[in-house]
């Protein structure tokens, strides 16, 4: 795997920009803009077990990296970003720890944990647009949970696939 990202014109398909990351990374998320403080568009990137900023109109040999933040504990790679609009805009990531970790972008520290939210590593994260406080989470072994961050384990509700060719709909577990 490389350890860069490359942004490309969707038109004409040549690259834009080329951020060179210190490890190799495993998602991406555009923050909206102006949550950096002065209009500009930032690009969040999982890196191992770190969370990274990049401003979306530097790149090259100069770099553009804004921020870097060890979020999850060393060893265990972070797999998945969303944007949150709760609380004025927070990032979230996970990854192998199978933890949800909340990231206030503006002061760049953690706002919450949500330990031990799957049984396995999260490889997918999603906030509901209609109540942000609640994230979607796909595990490892294909487990898909549904529950509110802020009050971890209050209601999360498990769901699991139903048997192949049957309906082909999801059960509640």
């Amino acid at each position: 795997f490389a350890k860069d990202v490359s942004v490309y014109d969707a038109e004409s398909g040549t690259v834009v920009r080329t951020y060179y990351t210190s490890s190799h990374p495993y998602a991406l998320q555009f923050v909206p803009p102006g949550v950096g403080g002065d209009g500009s568009s930032l690009l969040a990137v999982a890196e191992g077990h770190m969370v990274s900023l990049w401003d979306a109109r530097a790149g090259g040999s100069a770099g553009g990296c804004v921020q870097r933040m060890a979020t999850a504990a060393i060893g265990n790679p972070l797999y998945a970003l969303d944007w949150c609009t709760a609380q004025g805009g927070l990032l979230g990531s996970a990854g192998a720890e199978r933890s949800v970790f909340l990231t206030e972008p503006r002061k760049w520290r953690t706002l919450t944990k949500w330990s031990g939210a799957t049984r396995l590593a999260i490889h997918s994260l999603s906030f509901l647009d209609i109540d942000p406080n609640y994230a979607v989470l796909a595990g490892l072994d294909m487990e898909v949970l549904c529950g509110r961050w802020d009050k971890p384990g209050s209601n999360a509700r498990p769901f699991q696939s139903g048997v192949p060719g049957e309906d082909d709909q999801p059960v509640a577990a």
